[in-house]
């Protein structure tokens, strides 16, 4: 490339990797795209498959994640201290802290009384946090 020519190596080194950067980003933002195209179709046109494949993205990007021990809501996603009385009822940033089950109102208050997730998507889920009613997680 002429750029090479113009511009000292490490700079057109620099350069070189910025390039690299941008075409993954590019190429990964298509493929979340399509991912997303992809979905839209399968929800439309076999509700089944697009419930099993919506589970296995979300066992792949929440490992650990649990339940409620009580009507089963999953998942929910824990990154917080394993005491959830602690904060619990806490107001924050606008809103409370509801470390309780945002489908039945279940609550422990520890996180290792939360069974793991099984696996199950419950419609109303799609990705149930819960340390905060802010929506809440764990």
């Amino acid at each position: 490339h002429a750029i090479a020519c113009l511009l000292p190596a490490n700079l057109h080194a620099l350069y070189a990797e910025q390039q690299r950067e941008q075409a993954r980003a590019e190429e990964a933002a298509r493929s979340n795209e399509m991912l997303t195209q992809l979905t839209r179709q399968l929800r439309q046109n076999l509700p089944g498959i697009s419930q099993e494949l919506l589970a296995r993205q979300l066992r792949d990007a929440l490992p650990g994640a649990k339940q409620c021990g009580r009507c089963g809501f999953g998942p929910v996603a824990h990154f917080a201290c394993s005491d959830l009385r602690a904060h619990h009822g806490q107001r924050n940033r606008g809103g409370r802290i509801d470390n309780s089950c945002r489908q039945c109102g279940w609550f422990a208050s520890n996180i290792s009384a939360w069974p793991e997730w099984d696996g199950k998507v419950h419609n109303a889920a799609a990705v149930a946090p819960t340390s905060t009613r802010i929506p809440s997680t764990l």
